[in-house]
């Protein structure tokens, strides 16, 4: 580990301390599995996760059912588009696992995996995802003020995908 990774290292440490710690979506006590659907960011979660758990991670395969300390690896940004994506189509999304970084930014989860010699896939662009790019452009504080909307009305609905 280089120098000039400790910084981005602590901070995404940090933030998924903090979010940790304000959701509570993990019991220390038990074993944490760690669906792995082989993007950049489960692979980051798992690095951060061990760190902070003290504690070795599972990994599980994506078509894992319900188990306590189930959790998935996101980003801010794809956690918006899916949300945005639910919205607009009018759809409830199926998630397996509770959500961790869904508050740090790809482009930190993206910069840290290449210090950490990670393989980066970068994300296909779709529509929602271009659409919050432009937002974001015009008005930098979208993505945070969307991240706040969605805690506030308790995320999006969890009806199996169907038509809300």
């Amino acid at each position: 580990m280089t120098p000039s990774s400790l910084p981005i290292m602590a901070d995404i440490e940090r933030m998924l301390r903090k979010e940790l710690r304000i959701s509570r979506i993990i019991n220390p006590e038990q074993e944490v599995a760690l669906i792995d659907d082989g993007s950049a960011e489960s692979r980051v979660a798992r690095i951060l996760l061990e760190r902070i758990l003290r504690a070795d991670v599972r990994c599980v395969p994506p078509t894992t059912r319900k188990r306590a300390n189930l959790v998935r690896a996101t980003s801010l940004e794809r956690e918006l588009a899916r949300g945005l994506r639910a919205l607009l189509e009018r759809l409830a999304p199926v998630p397996r696992g509770a959500p961790i970084m869904a508050t740090i930014p790809e482009a930190m989860i993206i910069e840290f995996a290449k210090r950490h010699n990670i393989r980066v896939a970068l994300p296909a662009q779709d529509p929602v995802r271009i659409l919050l790019e432009r937002l974001q452009a015009a008005q930098p504080q979208t993505k945070a003020a969307l991240r706040r909307s969605f805690d506030h009305i308790g995320r999006i609905p969890r009806s199996a995908g169907k038509r809300i």
